[in-house]
């Protein structure tokens, strides 16, 4: 090896860890959109009680688990070092990705800059994050069959066709090596592909 070799480098597994974090990232922003709701709950009832809102921030931080108690936490100590709270929400926002902070950020930011009642406002938006997760629970549970019915019709081709060869091996056998066979079998395929992309955007939407 010389000096100037570049070492190759393996890019299956940076796709695999790249797919890990993405998996692990949907889930912890599912987990975060679950926890939202009770942690506005609880910063409303804290200003009910009369604590300023980074005092309310951080309670919530030490009474949620992760990841909205960390999240939380961060947010909070930026608060307190002086960063304003737009920024700090937006921050909050970029770092978490989930969309539900979205209507958190800009509530909160209106009514800083046009006042009125934090603690209804925050009430409202508990509530509201509430009846999102409970319509995506109930989204899912009635997709579910569609989303079976996808998986079922995608493996049951290749299911039969390991079947058949492993039963009658000769069964392919005299058609195998024509071309009209490739040519069925990558129209099956395509069609199969356009088969599961509708199922798919039939099951999954915005809600």
């Amino acid at each position: 090896k010389t000096a100037y070799e570049i070492p190759k480098r393996d890019w299956s597994s940076d796709v695999c860890s790249s797919d890990l974090l993405m998996w692990r990232r949907r889930k912890r922003q599912a987990l975060f959109a679950v926890q939202l709701p009770d942690a506005l709950e609880l910063i409303a009832r804290s200003l009910k009680a009369g604590h300023p809102l980074p005092v309310a921030l951080t309670l919530a931080a030490r009474e949620i688990a992760d990841p909205l108690g960390s999240e939380f936490g961060i947010f909070s100590d930026e608060l307190a070092y002086g960063l304003p709270m737009s920024k700090a929400l937006r921050n909050l926002q970029v770092r978490v990705g989930q969309e539900d902070l979205g209507v958190l950020a800009t509530g909160i930011i209106i009514q800083n800059e046009v006042g009125g009642n934090l603690i209804e406002l925050v009430s409202s938006l508990s509530n509201l994050l509430r009846e999102r997760v409970k319509m995506r629970r109930k989204v899912r549970v009635l997709t579910s069959e569609g989303r079976m019915s996808g998986a079922m019709l995608s493996a049951l081709p290749i299911f039969i066709f390991l079947a058949l060869n492993l039963v009658s091996p000769k069964f392919y056998g005299e058609v195998w090596d024509k071309p009209i066979v490739t040519v069925f079998l990558v129209g099956g395929f395509i069609w199969m592909l356009l088969g599961n992309f509708v199922i798919y955007r039939m099951v999954n939407f915005k809600y």
